[in-house]
């Protein structure tokens, strides 16, 4: 079924001369990024905050402003604060007067300004508008709309020209105030048709596009230095922490190591004595147990140096249809002998795949010993091998108790169990799927399940094709 050509791939002694192992992602890193951007939300959240704040007081203050002065100006049937003398007397403009009675405007809006309008102004540097002296335009309308009288003029020739075409688009918009581009204004009855004011808002406008790019350039500038800063605080935060981890990950790596040899010695001597007392029971728990202590240790020993680092892989180019087929074969029996059926579905073409092939096959052994040990006589087990695209992919399907969706995402955990109290007639400890994972992740690969509780349990093996 498997082309000869893979089944002798890297059995020589310069076949893995480069050990080397697919960088994993560094969890104190991780750490520190996560701590930064936590840091960096709420620095981002204050800051927004305030300088949103800032920018939407300025605004309503200079609204509320504007409305006022049009309001103000409406009062006084088109003029300021007061008409000017030479209007009411003369009917002809004086400039000695204008000026006077802009300054009795100026010092009238101070006198109105609230308390907490002077203190916010002598606090921010963007200041609303209320003690500058608008460019307006007010005149007298028809009832159709068509000017009859201009009574204040705009101060800039500019404007002046622009007056019939801001009082016929105020007008059609059928409102009695509002804006229209950088103008606002207002529409009043009067005995003669309607009153209409309007101010230049283009300097508040600009003034507020101004704050608002500051606030912006100061946030970000403000979340650069907070990354900068926090990056490396971060750095001391998490030290102690990186530490006492390391500290531990050395110490079961050292004590796993250690506790091989008198392992290895306690179940020779049980060798040895069961020679000279044959068929004693208590004899056969003790070696079951030391058995299963042993087994325990060597996980655990991999485990340690896989977080160390220290599991140098032999990667190399192999068949993965031709390993899933051999670390599957051996297990017919095993299910022949429960009950249950097996169907082992390989590719006759080579897979190609590039890794450390000693430990793809443990990878198989894993989820095939799995899907055995958790179903019942009568279960259908299907182990399949197939190619997608540049992914190979190895799918072990079980009939049987399944999985509860509450335990799909902590199956991976170390010494987690869905059903501890099968823990004792299975022999597991709930450490192979975490074996199997960190394999597939060294690997560049990917573990996924799919079950249905009671109906069947599906685990997909994927990691990428030569």
């Amino acid at each position: 079924m498997v082309q000869e050509g893979g089944k002798g791939q890297g059995k020589g002694p310069d076949a893995c001369q480069s050990k080397t192992q697919a960088k994993k992602p560094d969890v104190f890193l991780n750490l520190r990024l996560r701590f930064c951007f936590t840091m960096l939300f709420v620095v981002f959240v204050i800051c927004l905050i305030s300088m949103s704040s800032m920018n939407v007081y300025l605004a309503s203050s200079n609204l509320q402003n504007a409305n006022y002065f049009l309001s103000t100006i409406a009062e006084n049937n088109g003029y300021g604060l007061a008409a000017p003398v030479s209007d009411i007397h003369t009917g002809r403009g004086n400039e000695f007067l204008v000026w006077q009675y802009k300054e009795a405007e100026k010092m009238k809006l101070k006198q109105l300004q609230s308390p907490l309008n002077r203190f916010l102004e002598r606090i921010f540097i963007f200041r609303p508008t209320f003690l500058v002296l608008r460019d307006f335009y007010s005149a007298r309308l028809d009832s159709s709309g068509r000017v009859i009288k201009t009574i204040s003029p705009f101060g800039s020739d500019e404007l002046n020209s622009r007056a019939y075409e801001i009082v016929a688009a105020a007008f059609a918009s059928g409102k009695r105030e509002g804006r229209f581009e950088d103008f606002l204004f207002r529409i009043d009855d009067a005995p003669y048709g309607y009153l209409f004011v309007v101010a230049d808002r283009s300097q508040e406008y600009r003034q507020e596009k101004h704050l608002f790019i500051g606030t912006v350039t100061g946030l970000i500038f403000m979340l650069l230095l907070a990354f900068v800063i926090v990056w490396n605080f971060s750095r001391i935060a998490v030290e102690p922490v990186e530490e006492a981890f390391l500290r531990q990950r050395n110490f079961i790596a050292d004590a796993s190591h250690e506790l091989k040899t008198p392992i290895a010695v306690i179940g020779a001597n049980i060798d040895v004595v069961e020679q000279e007392l044959p068929g004693n029971k208590w004899l056969g728990y003790i070696k079951t147990e030391n058995s299963r202590m042993a087994e325990l240790v060597k996980n655990l020993l991999y485990l340690a140096k896989n977080d160390a680092d220290r599991n140098n892989l032999c990667m190399m180019k192999f068949d993965f249809a031709n390993a899933v087929e051999g670390a599957a074969l051996p297990f017919e029996s095993v299910a022949m002998e429960q009950g249950k059926s097996m169907d082992i579905s390989v590719p006759e073409e080579p897979l190609w795949v590039m890794g450390d092939e000693s430990h793809i096959k443990q990878v198989a052994v894993i989820l095939i010993d799995n899907a055995i040990k958790n179903s019942d006589a009568g279960a259908v087990i299907k182990i399949s091998v197939r190619a997608e695209g540049k992914k190979g992919f190895l799918t072990v399907y079980n009939t049987g108790r399944g999985i509860a969706e509450k335990d799909i995402p902590q199956i991976f955990n170390r010494f987690y169990r869905a059903d501890s109290s099968r823990a004792r007639s299975t022999g597991g400890y709930g450490l192979g799927l975490t074996i199997a994972k960190s394999i597939a992740d060294s690997h560049r690969g990917k573990i996924t399940v799919k079950s249905e509780e009671g109906k069947y349990a599906e685990f997909t093996f994927m990691m990428p094709s030569c």
